[in-house]
């Protein structure tokens, strides 16, 4: 999806305010890609641009908010953005969002964090298989953070943001 966007260029409102994709032209786009059959999509955007009769299997993958943080410093994400982006993590956004859109039965979990590139792919593929349930709340961030009183590195936009 994030290619198709980058392609496709920002709608006529991210052209003048920052760059916000062409929701229905990435609709667009993507019909036209399922229609020539079967295909893997990911992106961050595909709740918004998908439906659930065009996914057989969508699966979120979950990792740690403070892993984020350092990974958006490392790809030099501004504080607020990588802000952004942990606390929707934290609070399940993108998870929350596939299950309404594409429903319990669709969407599986798989938490990422601290597993290589090649034990993900084994997870999913047992997903695949259909060794393991499409399970969801498996991956519980808000808790342990809260705990920790820790919540105010993502939701306090006066916090520095180290950890």
């Amino acid at each position: 999806m994030n290619e198709l966007a980058k392609r496709q260029g920002p709608s006529q409102a991210g052209r003048e305010t920052g760059y916000i994709p062409d929701l229905h032209g990435l609709k667009k786009d993507l019909t036209k890609i399922l229609e020539k059959g079967s295909a893997i999509v990911f992106g961050h955007l595909l709740a918004d641009v998908a439906s659930r009769e065009q996914m057989n299997l969508v699966i979120v993958l979950r990792c740690s908010p403070f892993m984020l943080l350092e990974r958006y410093r490392e790809r030099s994400y501004t504080t607020k953005k990588a802000k952004e982006n942990a606390a929707a993590e934290i609070l399940d956004l993108l998870l929350t969002g596939a299950v309404k859109v594409f429903g319990k039965d669709k969407v599986a979990e798989i938490d990422s964090t601290k597993k290589s590139p090649e034990k993900v792919v084994k997870d999913i593929l047992t997903v695949l298989e259909k060794k393991e349930l499409r399970r969801q709340g498996m991956v519980d961030w808000l808790t342990p953070i809260a705990n920790e009183g820790k919540l105010n590195i993502f939701f306090d936009p006066t916090h520095p943001d180290r950890s």
